[in-house]
């Protein structure tokens, strides 16, 4: 075996183990919805990678959860654990005993199958949320008027009257992608597009505000909301460095967790260093934050090197 194939394997696996997982946990929150009953997803992808392993080691193929069979279950009344283990020893006995017998089975009763779970499985009430988000808004209200004095016409299609158009297209692209693609590519983009959304959403909602002092005592700033990479490129325009006084404090709710929170801090730290004044850093948890209390780590930007050592060795 060269490097080439052994590097097309392993990128073969990767992809399986992904869709295996993408899929296994798709499955288990179908059947959530069906019984009730929440589930312990790191079972499911440990249980599942222990069996492909075995599964490997003795020929097999690979394989994840087998959607059809567990809608199948659920719909006709499995609710514990008995009913998926009659099932896959049910698909054991086929496979290596009773195979010949699957020669007999018309493959339009398969496909029959298959057809009624993905009647039960598809999000059918993200329809109206897609078309929804095609439609300007201030014509939701007049659509659905015309909907209701049609008495055949199912309420479940009614426009919901707010839509996120971000989260329908990621469902359009996603969709698309695994009709052209696979699963696996899908699935990527639309947790990329999902997460770049959401950092935008927190960086909107970063804020820093000017807490009300004394006379004579430092200018007290207060962090309101995440401090990471969607806002560390913008987080010094919040501060008034030239008219503020000889010494600040800055409040943060909790340390930071990533390079460019420490980055943001620094040049912070900088500006003022540069104007001969001093900038103290408080790291006060929300209780603490009303009562003026100060949690245990302060620090003062003549020591900018600190602040990222004691907030990466935390």
């Amino acid at each position: 075996m060269s490097g080439s194939d052994a590097g097309q394997i392993i990128v073969q696996g990767v992809l399986l183990a992904i869709a295996g997982v993408v899929q296994g946990l798709m499955t288990t929150e179908v059947v959530t919805s069906f019984v009730k009953t929440p589930a312990h997803t790191p079972s499911v992808v440990w249980s599942m990678g222990a069996a492909n392993l075995i599964s490997g080691f003795l020929g097999g193929m690979g394989g994840d959860a087998m959607i059809g069979l567990s809608t199948i279950n659920c719909l006709n009344g499995g609710r514990g654990r008995l009913a998926p283990t009659v099932t896959a020893l049910g698909v054991m006995l086929c496979t290596m005993v009773a195979y010949p017998v699957l020669d007999y089975v018309p493959i339009s009763a398969l496909a029959g199958v298959m057809i009624v779970v993905v009647l039960h499985t598809f999000k059918w009430a993200k329809i109206p949320m897609v078309l929804a988000a095609c439609v300007p808004t201030s014509w939701r209200a007049p659509i659905n008027n015309k909907m209701c004095a049609c008495n055949k016409f199912p309420a479940w299609l009614r426009l919901p009257l707010e839509v996120d158009r971000w989260e329908a297209s990621i469902i359009v692209i996603v969709s698309a992608l695994t009709i052209a693609f696979n699963l696996v590519v899908g699935v990527g983009v639309g947790l990329f597009l999902a997460s770049a959304r959401f950092a935008y959403a927190a960086s909107l909602d970063t804020d820093v505000l000017v807490r009300p002092t004394a006379p004579g005592t430092p200018k007290k700033y207060a962090v309101q909301g995440k401090l990471f990479f969607g806002t560390a490129l913008r987080f010094h325009t919040f501060f008034d460095v030239d008219n503020d006084p000889e010494e600040v404090v800055l409040e943060l709710h909790e340390r930071p967790t990533e390079y460019s929170a420490v980055d943001a801090l620094a040049r912070v730290s900088s500006l003022y260093a540069a104007q001969k004044k001093k900038l103290t850093i408080e790291v006060v948890s929300l209780d603490t934050a009303e009562s003026g209390g100060v949690n245990n780590m302060r620090s003062t930007p003549s020591t900018t090197d600190a602040v990222v050592s004691s907030t990466v060795g935390k």
